[in-house]
């Protein structure tokens, strides 16, 4: 896991790691807790997205810098492009794992209120 957070950029892909042990806690309190249950899918839909939009931006800055890099070197080979495509979809990636989390923790909160409501 540390190596993929520094292979991707610890600008972008620290705060998502944090929001993915954010979303992981916020989807297992808003699941026990009813009380907290709507101020959990509201802060895992927020975070979510939120996830998402930063690592495509992570993605959409990494790859600029990747383009000017390329720009400026002569004889670009196929292993420099490679390396500097996977350093891109990094945060992106790690951006979609937490939004699919968050999801998930969504789906199940409300899983659990329609329980609730069935058992009243």
């Amino acid at each position: 896991m540390f190596k993929i957070i520094s292979e991707g950029g610890y600008f972008f892909m620290v705060p998502l790691a944090v929001l993915l042990i954010a979303v992981i806690i916020l989807g297992i309190r808003g699941n026990i807790s009813q009380n907290n249950r709507q101020k959990s899918k509201n802060l895992l839909q927020s975070l979510g997205l939120f996830a998402l939009v930063w690592g495509i931006l992570g993605q959409v800055l990494g790859l600029i810098e990747a383009l000017d890099t390329i720009e400026f070197i002569d004889g670009v080979t196929m292993n420099i492009v490679a390396g500097g495509l996977k350093r891109t979809f990094l945060p992106t990636f790690l951006g979609a794992i937490v939004f699919l989390f968050a999801r998930t923790g969504i789906i199940l909160i409300q899983l659990r209120e329609r329980e609730s409501e069935a058992a009243a």
